[in-house]
């Protein structure tokens, strides 16, 4: 029939399981997901499913039934027929009318490759943002308007600050100025607007302790998804001590 070619060709698989725990219904895409061969066997436990397992999602199909609200299981490890591990999302309906015994309807999607990915790109983001907070050079980014989206470690060395939150909404810090935070965040939308790299040999910079510094900086707009800049990313360094010693170096020379 026409319902039953929809529902054969959905992406998701769908099956129903009556109160006695049997398979009343079940689409190809079930079949697929659950690794499932033989029509004939739904019934049946297959080799890597023991009596606990059964058991278990017996229970729970009960509990879904007498209490009439729709479970959501976002993420579940599931053996099938070919003692493959999967991690599947499953939403099960009761459906107390639907027939001449109450049924639960399960919607099951295999997320298995999907989760795969998530774990790969966290895995990632970490490796990365160790990278960005070990690095030997200060580093951060702050967006259009002035909220500070990142620094790692080095900055707190740089600018005298130790904590995260020392930061306001504006990305300015106790001791800067209103006057202060205004020209960084007018220079960094102006970088925004012309897209260019901005590299500054040296910049005073007096931290909080009241500490005159010296920073190299290089300011690089970073465009977002459609090509438009979203932030700009700082590299800075400290170079007081270089140019202390570059001024030695010249003294000692005349």
């Amino acid at each position: 029939t026409l319902l039953r070619a929809v529902l054969d060709n959905v992406p998701l698989g769908l099956y129903t399981r009556d109160c006695d725990n049997q398979m009343t219904f079940f689409n190809r895409q079930s079949m697929k997901v659950l690794g499932e061969t033989d029509v004939k066997c739904v019934n049946t436990p297959h080799p890597h499913q023991d009596s606990d397992v059964v058991a278990f999602h017996r229970t729970r199909e009960q509990q879904v039934l007498e209490e009439g609200k729709i479970k959501d299981y976002p993420e579940e490890v599931y053996v099938d027929h070919n003692g493959n591990e999967k991690i599947l999302h499953m939403i099960k309906v009761p459906l107390i009318d639907a027939g001449p015994k109450p049924l639960v309807l399960s919607i099951v999607e295999d997320i298995t490759e999907r989760h795969r990915q998530q774990k790969e790109i966290a895995r990632a983001n970490s490796f990365l943002s160790a990278i960005v907070q070990n690095a030997p050079i200060g580093l951060y980014a702050r967006a259009a308007d002035g909220h500070m989206l990142l620094r790692n470690k080095q900055c707190e060395l740089i600018f005298g600050e130790t904590s995260g939150k020392a930061f306001d909404s504006q990305g300015s810090l106790p001791h800067e100025t209103p006057e202060q935070v205004h020209s960084y965040i007018e220079r960094e939308k102006k970088l925004l607007e012309s897209g260019k790299a901005l590299d500054i040999p040296e910049e005073e910079y007096v931290t909080g302790s009241g500490e005159k510094k010296l920073l190299h900086m290089i300011k690089v707009p970073v465009g977002g998804a459609e090509g438009e800049p979203q932030f700009v990313v700082t590299l800075v360094e400290d170079i007081t001590e270089k140019r202390a010693q570059e001024r030695t170096l010249i003294e000692t020379k005349n």
